[in-house]
């Protein structure tokens, strides 16, 4: 019986910080917010699920700026 309740517990946790998650992360880019293309051309894919990864020519000050917008939505 112990061992049923901690699942429950474990279950009910993780699918918790899935709805905080949703409730403070975008899931997605904004178009308003930063305008352009998905990486349709990778140059490389990343971690062991091979994500795809495209190399930008984007200033450090434009991506913090644009960090800074979507931290106050």
């Amino acid at each position: 019986m112990k061992a049923v309740q901690s699942l429950l517990v474990a279950f009910v946790l993780l699918l918790s910080s899935f709805a905080l998650a949703g409730a403070n992360f975008p899931v997605g880019p904004n178009p308003t917010l930063t305008p352009g293309s998905l990486c349709t051309s990778p140059t490389s894919q990343r971690y062991p699920e091979h994500i795809n990864y495209c190399e930008r020519d984007v200033a450090s000050d434009l991506k913090n700026q644009i960090i800074q917008t979507y931290d106050q939505q």
